[in-house]
């Protein structure tokens, strides 16, 4: 993942790239909290490739901070994390 910037009320898309046998897990956190999925404020997707999106539409001064991705499965985990800058319009 990338440190991104973007203005209030703008949409934040962070993406990560999984891979690994058995297929992992994915977890999300942001400033060390694991966050549940909420469609009316945030979302989760998964394609075809191993791209992992963690979308929120319309971001305010709470979507700053360190954003985590972590990926888990048998053999063990791996992460990585950016920080998220929300600039006035």
């Amino acid at each position: 993942m990338k440190d991104t910037r973007i203005k209030k009320g703008d949409r934040l898309c962070l993406e990560c790239q999984v891979d690994g046998y058995p297929f992992p897990s994915i977890q999300w956190f942001h400033n060390g909290f694991r966050l549940l999925s909420n469609s009316d404020i945030m979302s989760y997707s998964q394609s075809l490739t191993q791209t992992r999106r963690f979308v929120i539409d319309n971001a305010d001064w709470t979507a700053a901070g360190i954003y985590a991705c972590v990926a888990t499965n048998s053999s063990g985990s791996h992460s990585t994390q950016c920080e998220v800058v929300i600039e006035q319009k």
